[in-house]
């Protein structure tokens, strides 16, 4: 089976060998040429619709039966609706990172923007895993796009990317709305081995997915978008054997979600979760993956402000020396604030002169001997500013 995205008439042909027996296998979708829309628009960053030949209607109703009776090679089209604005006629399209998956580590515990992260995000999600129930000390709160992306890139990426009914533009990764609880082998899994479908979608509705139900401790229940919406776990390599905590779960599980117009503020928007499932399909489904890469590493840049990635060596230098600059900052504001209080007397001043004047002190002698004082703690607060200026080039 060939998928070949139309988008400014370059094909491109994503062909896994059993494609059709995997997609029955993986029991994702009643409806399958629904998913493979769903599948296609996520990766591609672009809503759009599929046809088996250029202009040939394809039956997205059709079951997973269909699939068995396919030909050996089937060609499937995607084609992006063309927009007309200002700049001409152009195409909605920001595909996926290529490397969105990369680097999927946890934050240390150390710092302080993670302990605020994970507080947010544990108490937003009961304090325990929204897919197994784990508890607290099971679990990271997770990243949806990892930690290392930065502020820039989840801003580019939920400011560009399609977006569902919950619109947002998110500007920093450790907003909480970026975050999910989960248990640590499903954390390291997320969006390689495993994804979240929300459902309905711009191509599949409610009952187009196949989803188990799970019992819930009492303790972890709080209300959920009963009968609006459905939030489903899919894993996609269920041969694994490091899925760990995956393995125990039921195809098409749940996961939970706060509802009402807080939680529905607080969770994750629909497009980190379209990015998750993208990077997902992509791992799996991308094969060869040399044809995906090629096709989507043009886009790449988009994420990245002009200059491109930051390395971790360029972060921490970058930190450190905004840690200079502060210094430097600081020491010159109180070399400014000693400067202005140089030429008048403020209430420590004043106690001074009193007290020199009754010691019979002239009020000339006394102008002198602060002049005097304050030259030397000028002297004094140059050569800090300098030796500040200094050390930042060293």
């Amino acid at each position: 089976m060939h998928f070949r995205p139309c988008q400014r008439r370059r094909k491109l042909s994503v062909s896994p060998h059993n494609c059709p027996q995997t997609l029955v296998a993986l029991n994702f979708s009643s409806k399958p040429y629904k998913w493979i829309r769903y599948a296609t628009g996520v990766v591609l960053g672009a809503e759009g619709t599929l046809s088996q030949q250029d202009d040939e209607p394809l039956d997205l109703s059709s079951d997973l039966d269909t699939l068995n009776r396919l030909p050996e090679v089937t060609d499937l089209y995607y084609h992006v609706e063309i927009s007309n604005e200002e700049a001409g006629a152009t195409r909605r399209i920001f595909p996926l990172d290529p490397d969105f998956a990369n680097l999927r580590t946890s934050t240390h515990s150390s710092s302080s923007c993670y302990a605020s992260f994970r507080a947010e995000v544990s108490q937003r999600d009961g304090n325990a895993c929204v897919l197994t129930n784990a508890y607290t000390d099971e679990c990271d709160a997770a990243h949806i796009v990892p930690h290392c992306k930065g502020d820039e890139y989840i801003e580019s990426l939920t400011r560009h990317r399609p977006q569902g009914a919950n619109h947002v533009v998110i500007e920093e990764i450790d907003d909480k709305r970026n975050g999910l609880f989960l248990n640590k082998t499903s954390h390291a899994a997320l969006g390689k081995n495993w994804a979240i479908s929300r459902t309905p979608n711009f191509a599949m509705e409610m009952e187009d997915v196949i989803q188990v139900e799970t019992a819930m401790p009492v303790v972890l229940q709080y209300p959920t978008q009963e009968g609006t919406s459905r939030f489903t776990a899919h894993l996609f390599n269920i041969r694994d054997p490091n899925r760990g905590a995956l393995a125990r779960l039921p195809p098409g599980s749940p996961i939970r979600v706060p509802a009402g117009d807080e939680g529905m503020a607080s969770r994750p928007p629909d497009v980190l979760f379209d990015a998750v499932y993208a990077s997902a399909v992509s791992t799996h489904f991308g094969e060869p993956m040399k044809d995906l890469r090629e096709f989507l590493a043009p886009f790449q840049k988009l994420y990245f402000p002009p200059e491109g990635p930051i390395s971790k060596e360029a972060e921490r230098k970058q930190i450190k020396e905004e840690r200079r600059e502060q210094k430097w900052r600081t020491a010159e504001g109180d070399a400014e604030r000693r400067q202005r209080h140089a030429g008048g007397m403020d209430s420590m001043d004043t106690v001074f002169y009193l007290w020199h004047l009754s010691a019979g002190i002239s009020a000339d002698v006394l102008a002198k001997r602060r002049e005097e004082m304050a030259a030397k703690e000028r002297e004094a607060s140059v050569a800090k500013v300098e030796s500040w200026r200094e050390s930042s080039f060293t």
